[in-house]
This record gives C-alpha cells, structure tokens and sequence, in this order.
C-alpha cells in the first residue's frame, strides 16, 4: 500500500510542477507577444486569426458537433451502400 501511495504523490507532483511550468510559460509568451505587437490593431489580428482555428477544434474535436456531423456521415454511407454504388 505504501508503494502505491508514493507512486500517487510522486505523479500529483509531477503534474503540478508541469502545470505550473505551463502556466508561466504562457504568461511569458503573452509578455514576449505584448512587447512584440504591443496593444494595437496587430494584437487584436493575431488573437482573431488564432481564435478562428480554435474555435472549430472546440467544436468538433471537444463533441458539440460530432454526434449530428456522425450521424449526417452514417446516413449517407447507408444510402451510398443501399445503392449499391460503393467505390
């Protein structure tokens, strides 16, 4: 039991530590992009073109939209192969 325990604190440990590697990383990113492109119109461009992308991943690959897109997908393989028209 005990082995299991130092196991479990040694992985929370790891986590944390690279959780918090992350975030300051990201906050020294944001400083380098601030410094960078300043608080202007570039800024807000380069935030936008980012957000566009990132939006669609949510979407899609955090499940909003893939069960109806599954389901738009299964019912047309269904009537392609009814049809008997495959390939």
């Amino acid at each position: 039991m005990k082995v299991k325990q130092v196991g479990l604190i040694r992985s929370a440990t790891l986590i944390g530590s690279l959780t918090l590697l992350s975030r300051v990383l990201g906050f020294l990113r944001d400083m380098a992009i601030a410094y960078v492109l300043g608080a202007g119109y570039k800024a807000d461009v380069f935030f936008v073109a980012f957000r566009i992308p990132n939006l669609f991943r949510r979407l899609y690959a955090e499940g909003s939209l893939v069960f109806p897109t599954c389901q738009k997908w299964a019912r047309l393989m269904l009537s392609v192969m009814m049809s008997g028209s495959v390939g």
